[in-house]
């Protein structure tokens, strides 16, 4: 993954994350704007899934600032489960986006290719030195 790459996967992902936690706090909002009126909710399961694909930190901000099924349960016990399941798998999720290639292997960086060059002896040095194949090739211009 060039940098190209990595910047509109990046951007992509903070795009997505904040649009999932404005819909999930605007959720929140809407059904306690509904409980305050007496009107038709918004069904328990449909916020639960908003927070589960991505707005639980608007899931839980939402129901602090709005004072908003913060006793109910077990909406409170699932939300929880949601955190720490996002948690989890966030991170991974991440990690195998930004440092995997396709085939599995753990990325080279530049940083590790350009210091064989600068410790070794000589050019003809580096080009004995055995190497995993990496995904981003430094190459000198001859």
């Amino acid at each position: 993954m060039d940098a190209v790459d990595f910047a509109i996967t990046a951007g992509l992902l903070v795009a997505y994350f904040a649009w999932m936690n404005y819909w999930t706090y605007q959720g929140f909002a809407q059904d306690k704007a509904r409980s305050l009126n007496g009107e038709w909710r918004i069904p328990e399961h449909v916020l639960l899934w908003w927070a589960a694909y991505g707005g639980a930190p608007a899931a839980f901000y939402a129901r602090k600032r709005l004072r908003h099924k913060t006793r109910k349960e077990p909406f409170s016990s699932d939300l929880r489960k949601i955190a720490v399941w996002q948690a989890i798998w966030v991170p991974c999720l991440l990690a195998f986006i930004f440092w995997v290639n396709p085939v599995g292997l753990v990325r080279q960086s530049n940083l590790f290719a350009m210091g064989l060059e600068t410790f070794a002896a000589s050019p003809s040095e580096v080009e004995q030195v055995e190497r995993p194949v990496p995904v981003m090739v430094l190459r000198r211009s001859e």
